[in-house]
């Protein structure tokens, strides 16, 4: 059944850098959409219903509300991040526009695993690995005496123009 059958939460974790960005525990569901998009074959003599159709795309998306995003996460996802150390502190979080960022150029790897008995699973088939994402952020951080804050992350999914994975957006299970 793997993981498209079974219900919980999941850990994120993208491959920017070494090691990657464990990007910490969520708040709502994470949500994957894989969407195809498809055109009709029409023929005047045939009138207005189609004869054929035609795949004319493939979409993926994936939609995580982190709720332990701190600022060393958010100055890897944010375009216009940068960290700044300071000693004996998180550091000082700059942002600036990130105008002009090419997303592919700055995609990398996003692996979900499925949480087993409260722990990240070791079972291959209990992964998704999207090889091209790219985070768009979109955080609206409300500070209310009973309001916990999530930071939205939108990730979109392009295929892979990597040699060996042309064209391939995801792999869900063993060989991921």
């Amino acid at each position: 059944m793997g993981l498209l059958g079974k219900l919980g939460p999941c850990a994120l974790t993208w491959q920017k850098g070494t090691g990657g960005v464990a990007l910490g525990k969520t708040e709502g569901d994470v949500t994957v959409v894989l969407q195809e998009t498809a055109a009709d074959i029409m023929h005047d003599q045939d009138g207005t219903a189609p004869v054929d159709g035609v795949i004319t795309g493939t979409k993926m998306e994936v939609t995580t509300p982190l709720s332990q995003a701190t600022v060393d996460i958010l100055a890897e996802l944010l375009a216009g991040g940068a960290l700044t150390p300071v000693t004996g502190q998180d550091g000082e979080l700059e942002i600036k526009t990130g105008v002009g960022t090419e997303m592919l150029a700055n995609a990398y790897e996003l692996e979900i695993k499925r949480y087993v008995d409260g722990i990240v699973s070791t079972d291959p088939d209990d992964k998704l690995t999207i090889l091209k994402a790219y985070p768009v952020v979109d955080a609206s951080l409300v500070f209310g005496k009973e309001t916990q804050r999530v930071v939205n992350v939108l990730w979109r999914c392009f295929p892979s123009i990597d040699t060996g994975d042309v064209g391939v957006i995801a792999r869900f299970g063993p060989s991921s």
